[in-house]
């Protein structure tokens, strides 16, 4: 069966230990088994060898999408969304990089699961900052209770993931408002995940949601830049784009005898256009902060 095939009986399916127990009849690859495999995928898209590889690690996202089943979200679709980031990983994976397939795909797998989350959970609408991002997901592990969350805690986790007890107090009234709503979600007591005792699996797992959350915020950071710099004259953003924004930095000396200007005359607009952008950017707090 294909993998796609395996996709759409998950999703049709009433009973996930169904699904369980039809994805564990694929057994492990052997690594050097793996390694032809992704080859193919990665040199010759070699669709044949996409599927061999997907159905034997179609456990690891189930596996993965546990960690996630405090958001009210239905366990197959977590999954499914796990799986598509299974199948990116897989396209890009070049076996020359000596580590494990599984070891490489944790991190798309829980990125699309991320995507998947954020897009489709009501309450995480309002998480739109960085520290309520970095809160949401990681409040839940850092809990000592299954309660309200008391002042001392509050204060601990603000500490702990640099964040005011404000915003720790918030986010904790959204997530047990919404937890009223949680289904518990039951898995097989025969489904086995191996490898996640294994240092192979777990020498390479990092924090791969605070990655995910760096990486959306770089991607607001340049937004919102680009936004601001259009709001420049036309010799101010010259010479900020030549002097911050490319990778070889022209000269004053240069911009001078472009702008018909000393080099002097360059620096200070140069400065002056740097405090503008400071103060455009004022309202994000990682611009405050520089």
């Amino acid at each position: 069966m294909s993998a796609s095939s395996y996709f759409n009986n998950a999703e049709s399916k009433d009973s996930l230990s169904h699904y369980l127990g039809s994805i564990n009849k694929y057994p492990l690859l052997e690594e050097s088994r793996e390694k032809t495999l992704a080859h193919r995928v990665f040199h010759d898209n070699c669709e044949q060898s996409l599927n061999a590889l997907v159905l034997p690690h179609l456990r690891y996202v189930v596996h993965i999408a546990k960690s996630f089943s405090g958001y009210g979200m239905s366990t197959l679709d977590i999954i499914q969304a796990g799986n598509i980031g299974l199948i990116k990983a897989i396209k890009r994976f070049n076996p020359a990089r000596g580590i494990r397939l599984v070891s490489f795909a944790i991190h798309w797998i829980k990125s699309e699961i991320n995507e998947f989350i954020i897009k489709n959970w009501s309450m995480v609408k309002v998480a739109t900052t960085k520290e309520q991002r970095k809160l949401f997901f990681n409040l839940k592990r850092l809990k000592t209770n299954s309660g309200w969350i008391n002042e001392k805690q509050a204060k601990d986790i603000a500490s702990d993931l640099k964040v005011r007890v404000k915003d720790v107090f918030l986010m904790d009234g959204r997530l047990s408002n919404k937890d009223k709503q949680l289904d518990n979600n039951n898995y097989d007591d025969d489904f086995h995940c191996p490898y996640t005792e294994d240092n192979k699996f777990r020498e390479h797992r990092e924090d791969f949601v605070e990655h995910h959350e760096e990486d959306n915020w770089k991607r607001h950071l340049s937004s919102e830049l680009k936004i601001a710099i259009q709001k420049l004259d036309e010799r101010s953003k010259d010479i900020i784009l030549n002097r911050w924004l490319t990778n070889e930095k022209v000269t004053l000396a240069e911009l001078a005898e472009r702008h018909q200007l000393s080099a002097e005359r360059i620096r200070q607009i140069e400065c002056s256009t740097l405090d503008k952008l400071k103060n455009l950017l004022g309202h994000i707090p990682m611009a405050n902060a520089a």
